[in-house]
């Protein structure tokens, strides 16, 4: 596997708002939508970057792993090779690869997917491919 970039950092939090306003107004992000547990800012580096503030209850486990309150993903050119070698490695895999095309019946998510692991140090780990 071949990492491309950091694509997406989540944090959970009971400070949504003020989180929210550190990524966006201090840090300069441009606001990318929210919904009622969650809120979007956009990272420069690809339009499907993001950084995404959860509240304490956001409970979509496809996004952010239950007990999971900070995480970042790598970007990967081949996820199922990259889930292939997670396994191989022997570690967790945490919930099942997702392939947001299929999950949101929306074909413009392309070849958009992802899975979480955790790594050796007990984190967990967002692993995804993202097309252009």
């Amino acid at each position: 596997m071949k990492v491309l970039r950091i694509g997406y950092l989540g944090v959970r939090t009971p400070e949504v708002e003020r989180t929210t306003a550190f990524f966006r107004d201090v840090l300069g992000l441009e606001p990318a939508g929210e919904r009622e547990t969650v809120t979007f800012t956009r990272l420069p580096t690809h339009r499907r970057d993001l950084v995404e503030v959860f509240a304490p209850d956001h409970d979509d486990r496809r996004m952010i792993p239950d007990g999971v309150d900070f995480m970042i993903a790598f970007v990967v050119d081949d996820l199922e090779q990259a889930h292939t070698e997670m396994k191989a490695a022997g570690l967790e895999l945490v919930g099942d690869l997702v392939w947001a095309a299929q999950e949101y019946d929306n074909p413009d998510y392309g070849e958009f997917g992802w899975f979480f692991v955790r790594g050796p140090d007990g984190h967990v780990y967002a692993i995804e491919q993202v097309s252009d």
